[in-house]
């Protein structure tokens, strides 16, 4: 084999290695029921508080999205109703039956 080719086998053994590795280690906290507090807390600030800004940025823009949608299809000022278009076979038979 070459060079290459041991390398490749050599990543995915290591890999297969720190698969191996978290498997246990879930395991083991699923069984003893022990959490890391400092990582939970850590973990939970960083999804709640350092997320906001992507949350705000998104919730504004489908907020405008929103607004230019509703806006074009209810206009402020009411229209005048509209007769609906009649098709050509309707205004035929019409014709037909006069």
């Amino acid at each position: 084999m070459n060079l290459r080719g041991n390398q490749w086998i050599a990543e995915w053994v290591e890999g297969l290695g720190r698969l191996t590795l978290l498997t246990k280690e879930s395991i083991a906290s699923l069984l003893t029921f022990k959490v890391a507090w400092r990582d939970l807390l850590y973990q939970t600030y960083f999804v709640g508080v350092k997320s906001q800004s992507v949350v705000l940025t998104t919730g504004a823009f489908t907020g405008m999205v929103l607004a230019a949608r509703v806006g074009r299809v209810t206009p402020c000022a009411p229209r005048t109703p509209r007769k609906p278009p009649q098709s050509i076979w309707f205004r035929a038979s019409v014709a037909h039956t006069e």
